[in-house]
């Protein structure tokens, strides 16, 4: 039998690839057509540079495949560059023949350079790759009851929701791109492929208007999640609220936050039906440094942050926050300490409920990535 290659992927096989996942995915569960579910990275339009791919390949045929869809996550003049794993698979005629721990190896040692990786998936089976659950959303379920009884009596605003289609003058995108970059915390995104990155996974991207003007914009699922709504910061109250009516009159629709939408968050929970909290994404930190730093000044910006040093047991790694800064000392003893397990004390949702022994205000640091910048 021919030798399995294992190698980066070329610009050249990028129908092969998408052949190959689309294949995968609809035997597996159900059809799948990546080229409309992520227009982003398999759209006609997308770029070669939209996602890095990693693959098996015997024969000319490929095995296995892993995807790596860069990004970049911004919180004012701090950036990390990170990567979001996608499109994970093996061929069902190749599964137990190792074939996906060598592309998944083959994946982190070209993409090490990275500030961190994330991905969406089993805990346990991407835990062995250093990945750990992290960050915190919001979500609030809202009923055509929860709108008939709390905003029965409101004058509200008429805002219209206008499909965002390929009939809207890419200006839109240019104003919408502002907006998003005006926010606390937001992953980089072009004003070419905005309503791209919008669309994935079926979604339906709407622009916010009021009085002829774009006010804002949101995505809505094809079961009723509102994963991303953005709108203009000088906008009353009333204008969420005339949004949240029009969208959850005739069926129960769940909206998810990021941490730092507090505006959305305070007026969503006054009248929701049920609220839970959320951790959709894995991650894998490769530059702690510049992660601790990036998540340490966010936290500093939603919260109380303590200035202490903390020492990690057994390791004796000492980590310091003082003047904004985060400074990491290793153990004279060289142990190295546990990264899955660092991940955990300082990510882990968990330490909402249960303390971490941490000074106040380190747990957990709100990662989070909207939905439409995952892969």
């Amino acid at each position: 039998m021919p030798d399995v290659i294992y190698r980066s992927a070329l610009p050249s096989d990028r129908d092969a690839i998408l052949d190959f996942a689309n294949y995968v995915f609809s035997i597996s569960k159900q059809p799948h057509d990546f080229r409309s579910l992520l227009p982003k990275v398999y759209g006609v339009q997308a770029s070669d540079q939209a996602a890095r791919h990693y693959l098996a390949e015997r024969n000319g045929k490929i095995l296995a495949l892993v995807g790596v869809r860069p990004l970049n996550l911004y919180h004012g003049s701090h950036c990390l560059c990170g990567g979001f794993v996608g499109s994970v698979s093996v061929h069902p005629y190749a599964r137990h023949e190792g074939h996906m721990r060598r592309v998944m190896q083959l994946m982190l040692d070209h993409e090490s350079g990275l500030d961190f990786l994330a991905l969406g998936g089993q805990r346990q089976r991407y835990g062995y790759w250093g990945f750990t659950q992290a960050g915190v959303s919001a979500d609030y379920l809202v009923t055509p009851s929860n709108i008939r009884h709390a905003l029965r009596n409101m004058e509200l605003p008429d805002l219209k929701l206008i499909p965002w289609d390929s009939s809207i003058a890419p200006e839109a995108a240019c104003q919408m791109l502002a907006l998003q970059e005006s926010t606390l915390c937001y992953v980089k995104r072009t004003a070419g492929e905005f309503p791209y990155v919008l669309r994935s996974w079926n979604s339906q991207p709407y622009l916010i208007a009021y009085n002829g003007n774009y006010v804002g914009y949101l995505a809505e699922t094809a079961d009723h999640r509102i994963t991303e709504i953005q709108l203009v910061p000088e906008c009353p109250d009333s204008y969420l609220l005339s949004v949240i009516r029009q969208l959850a009159s005739e069926y129960p629709v769940t909206f998810s936050f990021a941490p730092w939408d507090k505006r959305n968050i305070r007026l969503v929970s006054s009248l929701a039906e049920g609220q839970h909290l959320d951790t959709r994404n894995m991650l894998r930190i490769q530059n702690w440094q510049k992660v601790l730093n990036f998540m340490f000044a966010l936290q500093s910006a939603l919260r109380p942050v303590a200035e202490s040093t903390y020492s990690f047991s057994p390791s004796g790694l000492a980590v310091t926050y003082a003047n904004r800064h985060i400074s990491i000392l290793s153990s004279e003893s060289g142990e190295s300490p546990d990264p899955a397990s660092l991940q955990d004390q300082f990510f882990s949702p968990s330490h909402l409920l249960v303390p971490s022994g941490m000074p106040e205000g380190w747990t957990p640091l709100p990662f989070f990535l909207y939905d439409s910048d995952t892969f």
